[in-house]
């Protein structure tokens, strides 16, 4: 029997850290960090009409909402189904995880469960954080690709927005890019160059960074 891939999208894993986190289910602007990115979409806008409506009527944004809308109302359906057969309370994080073995038990595990559980019992015992326990889900059926695909890798919240020209990276947001900056500026190593450059999380290597739009 063939894999079934699971996939988690932006709209379906910004749903599950919201629902984690005790956050109500997001309008609007809500959708935007404290930087100006979409948490959805990760485009950039500023605070005119005209740049807000060309946004929320983007198909890529629409689409995620309509995804990150379903999945909350799931969360909140497995939520009550578990409260209808149990008069115990329970935590964001035990609903968390029945809505993943749900998905689970959809597929064909193929590896990483073993790691999966272990994140799973540490996670409960909130000492794993949400985007880590969906690292671990993202790694159960061998997905070619990350669920925080797209987040920073240094903040894992924000968009990555900065490319580093030495090795095509986009790994971080403008904001730990700076941070990554200071940081190469203030180093004691006299054989690095800093002139503007900061070092790739990924590969390691120095370089110049720039600024891309991804749609």
């Amino acid at each position: 029997m063939s894999s079934l891939h699971i996939t988690l999208g932006a709209g379906e894993m910004l749903a599950i850290c919201d629902f984690a986190n005790g956050i109500r289910v997001r309008e609007g602007r809500r959708y935007f960090s404290s930087a100006a990115c979409c948490l959805l979409c990760g485009n950039l806008s500023d605070n005119s009409a005209l740049a807000m409506t060309a946004h929320v009527t983007c198909p890529t944004h629409r689409q995620r909402v309509t995804v990150y809308l379903s999945c909350s109302q799931s969360i909140r359906a497995v939520e009550q189904e578990i409260l209808n057969e149990s008069d115990e309370g329970l935590s964001r994080r035990e609903t968390v995880l029945r809505y993943l073995s749900l998905k689970l038990a959809r597929s064909d595990v193929v590896s990483g469960m073993d790691e999966f559980n272990q994140v799973s019992v540490r996670f409960l015992l909130q000492k794993n954080s949400v985007p880590e326990l969906l690292r671990a889900f993202s790694r159960v059926n061998a997905l070619e690709h990350s669920v925080t695909r797209g987040l920073c890798t240094v903040c894992l919240d924000r968009p990555s927005r900065m490319m580093f020209m030495a090795c095509r990276h986009v790994c971080t947001c403008s904001l730990c890019a700076a941070k990554l900056q200071v940081a190469a500026e203030d180093s004691e190593d006299e054989s690095i160059s800093n002139d503007n450059k900061a070092q790739c999380p990924i590969c390691r290597q120095m370089s110049t960074m720039v600024a891309v739009f991804l749609q």
